[in-house]
């Protein structure tokens, strides 16, 4: 007996196709379908062999979950295993579409599929895709300039080399992160605010939010247009 499972298509016209069958360049996705056949009223074919482990570029699996109906689909899959018949009921699309729909990522293994004729992600396919993304600069050793080493590491959280990605909610880290920026004021000097602006820009270009922060907590001070530094540690 048949079972119900993803039809067939040519992996080059898979990326990039709509929910309604069409790919970017126009043909429509019916076009690779083989042995269709009637189950239960339920569009079925034949069982194919999928790419695993999965190879897809986790900027092509962006732009599959960027439309909203697959995007829906895959996330009742991720609750639990689904038939293509409970996702077209839930979802209100014939049986087709849903199928059109998951063959993508069935056929890239981002799917597994049952003897139960259910679908359901296959974690460790999602886990390689998503060893394959773009990772962040690491903190430049430079960050790391007169802290500790429980410092470094906090901020080896906020930092991609030289630059400040956003201050840390937790009071006690973000505590870290303005005694690291205050090094960059030398005791004793006063600055005037475009100074002060052009030193912490360096570091993020929100330059004033920073400034408030460390007059907030002490690091710096001002008066008469003018700042110097009033706290954390003196190397």
């Amino acid at each position: 007996m048949e079972t119900a499972a993803i039809p067939m298509m040519s992996p080059p016209t898979t990326i990039g196709r709509d929910i309604g069958g069409r790919d970017i360049g126009g043909r429509d996705a019916t076009d690779g379908i083989d042995d269709l056949g009637t189950l239960d009223g339920l569009t079925t074919a034949r069982t194919y062999p999928v790419r695993y482990p999965c190879l897809m570029d986790p900027l092509d699996l962006l732009r599959l979950l960027l439309e909203p109906l697959r995007l829906a689909v895959v996330g009742d899959l991720v609750a639990a295993p689904r038939t293509s018949a409970e996702l077209a009921d839930r979802h209100g699309l014939p049986p087709e579409e849903v199928l059109r729909t998951l063959a993508p990522l069935v056929q890239e293994g981002l799917l597994g599929t049952a003897d139960d004729r259910t679908y359901h992600l296959d974690v460790g396919a999602w886990r390689e895709v998503a060893r394959r993304l773009p990772r962040s600069a690491p903190a430049s050793p430079r960050v790391a300039f007169g802290m500790t080493a429980g410092e470094s590491e906090v901020l080896r959280r906020f930092f991609r080399g030289d630059s400040h990605s956003e201050l840390p909610a937790q009071r006690h880290k973000r505590l870290v992160v303005l005694e690291r920026l205050a090094l960059e004021f030398e005791p004793g000097l006063r600055y005037r605010e475009t100074e002060v602006n052009a030193l912490l820009r360096r570091f993020h270009d929100d330059h004033a939010t920073l400034r408030r922060a460390l007059v907030d907590e002490g690091f710096l001070d001002r008066a008469a247009g003018e700042y110097w530094r009033s706290g954390g540690r003196v190397l």
